[in-house]
């Protein structure tokens, strides 16, 4: 029988093209909490029961909405960039046996996501799900957003009535 070329081509396709390559299935709207360590930090936020972003560690605060939400959002839209060894022998040659960057982000207590990003190669990061094998190149612009300065993410904290007094006092 006779088909169309158009579908001769749509089978024609390489592997990379037929893998799925988004690393998160959730929404960023799904996370209430999130944990990122790197650089022998632990940053942990956490909604409350009204729905506001909070910092937990390393000192508690209320957090930065939009901050966290870029954070969240880059999780939800996690992709593969390349496929790099699905049974890695060893993960030190990607920085994975020590990573730069440990993210997990959970729904109450069902963790969403874990994952771990080693070194850089270009434009991108070794990463690797916490509990899977497979090794993957994804855009290094992840490592920004999941590094990031506590005074970036955090609104500072409201002085007291009395430390608001004695600034008032002092710049009178």
């Amino acid at each position: 029988f006779l088909v169309d070329t158009s579908f001769v081509n749509i089978l024609n396709t390489d592997l990379y093209t037929l893998r799925k390559k988004d690393l998160a299935d959730f929404n960023s709207t799904d996370v209430n909490k999130l944990e990122l360590e790197f650089s022998n930090k632990l940053i942990v936020c956490s909604k409350d029961t009204s729905g506001t972003w909070m910092v937990i560690k390393p000192e508690p605060r209320k957090a930065k909405s939009w901050e966290i939400s870029s954070i969240t959002r880059k999780a939800a839209q996690l992709e593969v960039v390349k496929f790099v060894d699905d049974q890695p022998s060893s993960l030190a040659m990607y920085g994975l046996d020590s990573p730069s960057v440990k993210a997990r982000f959970y729904k109450d207590d069902s963790l969403l996501l874990d994952v771990l990003l080693g070194k850089r190669v270009g434009d991108d990061v070794y990463a690797k799900l916490a509990g899977k094998s497979s090794v993957y190149l994804i855009e290094k612009e992840v490592l920004e957003i999941w590094t990031p300065n506590f005074k970036d993410i955090s609104e500072e904290p409201k002085p007291s009535n009395v430390e608001a007094t004695e600034q008032a006092s002092l710049n009178n």
